[in-house]
């Protein structure tokens, strides 16, 4: 069985680089718009969340008990999980001070927390897609796939 498309990450290197342009075409005193924004970024964030969180308890786990050789590779992979949960942090309090003023400074703000959060999670998606994919679909047994895919799902 294949699972690469479980980690995948184009969606969500597409979806964050497409916010940014979102943000990027919102006229100045907009709230409107920037509440557009706001709320598919929030959708955005909160299906990127699912992701890394069913990865640091599902995937790292068992990767780390059944292939501790690649013990290494797991813990940078938890400290860009960390980087980026910081980065979505910064991009939700950016987006209530655009929605709040649709201003743009507030406009620019934003705009530099998605750039930041699209840069890390590129960077970490080309890691983990490279280096971890292979070991984890030797690692994780059927069940847990089925587990992974359940808790990634739109909800």
């Amino acid at each position: 069985m294949d699972h690469r498309a479980i980690l995948l990450h184009d969606e969500h290197c597409t979806m964050f680089r497409t916010l940014r342009r979102l943000v990027h075409a919102v006229a100045d005193g907009d709230r409107s718009g920037a509440a557009e924004v706001a709320r598919r970024l929030a959708g955005a964030v909160a299906a990127l969340r699912r992701h890394t969180m069913s990865q640091d308890e599902i995937v790292w786990p068992a990767v780390l008990d059944r292939a501790p050789a690649d013990s290494v590779r797991v813990l940078c992979a938890e400290e860009q999980h960390e980087r980026i949960d910081r980065l979505l942090t910064r991009a939700q309090a950016r987006t209530a001070a655009f929605v709040g003023a649709a201003a743009a400074i507030e406009r620019a703000r934003l705009t530099a927390a998605l750039d930041a959060l699209s840069d890390e999670l590129e960077e970490h998606a080309a890691q983990e897609e490279s280096q971890l994919l292979p070991i984890a679909e030797r690692a994780l047994t059927t069940a847990e796939w089925s587990t992974l895919r359940a808790r990634t799902q739109d909800k």
